[in-house]
């Protein structure tokens, strides 16, 4: 068996805002707990994956606590031992500078439109909200990140890598893919689905509900996109 057949799956942690709570941008410097949903959501994740017969041949997730804990949750469900969950600081979110804490429309407020619309709508670096990493520093750590994923061993068939992590890191994962900027959100709890093709991971799906591993592929959401 090819040692990169397995496929990738991204998990983007859950929910870490209650009902009625303000969102605001939260990055590497707010280490926030799951609520209540975002533990369900993780529980969903791990009983899709176990569902669809998939076996977990890895778990790599970021150092903070909703993402480690998104990933313990799977693991538990699927039988993965918690010990073999490597937490690689590379997969850590991104650091939003003067953004942290702050809701959208207080960003918009403080600061204008432009770079959080450049942000939003074309994943474009801010140049005023004094982010400490440049992009092409996280693209280059989520490179490597992913070419040390192709050298695992795939252990069967069905066998997956799980990648568990944030928003901001999903949105650069997305642009190495080559999706248009508009797609590339992922939901709270949502996966994404890559396949080794030719040398190189392609999208099967991006931005899908866990349960659609388990459905029929006519109901699935997007394939390829």
């Amino acid at each position: 068996m090819d040692r990169a057949a397995t496929r990738i799956i991204l998990l983007r942690h859950g929910n870490t805002f209650a009902p009625g709570e303000e969102a605001v941008w939260v990055g590497a410097r707010s280490d926030l707990a799951l609520v209540e949903k975002g533990r369900w959501q993780a529980e969903e994740a791990g009983r899709q994956i176990h569902r669809a017969g998939l076996v977990v041949n890895s778990i790599v997730t970021g150092p903070l606590r909703r993402t480690t804990e998104t990933a313990t949750i799977v693991a538990a469900i699927v039988g993965f031992p918690p010990t073999s969950i490597v937490v690689d600081r590379r997969l850590t979110e991104l650091d939003y500078g003067d953004w942290e804490g702050l809701s959208s429309a207080e960003i918009r407020r403080r600061f204008g439109d432009d770079d959080i619309d450049g942000w939003e709508a074309r994943s474009q670096w801010p140049r005023g909200a004094n982010w400490p990493s440049t992009k092409d520093e996280v693209l280059e750590r989520l490179r490597n990140v992913f070419d040390e994923i192709t050298q695992r061993p795939a252990t069967q068939d069905n066998a997956i890598n799980l990648v568990v992590s944030s928003n901001g890191i999903f949105r650069l994962v997305a642009e190495t893919l080559g999706l248009p900027a508009a797609d590339r959100k992922m939901a709270t709890g949502n996966i994404s689905v890559l396949g080794w093709r030719s040398g190189t991971w392609e999208v099967d799906r991006w931005n899908v509900a866990p349960a659609s591993l388990t459905a029929d592929d006519s109901a699935a959401a997007p394939g390829r996109r």
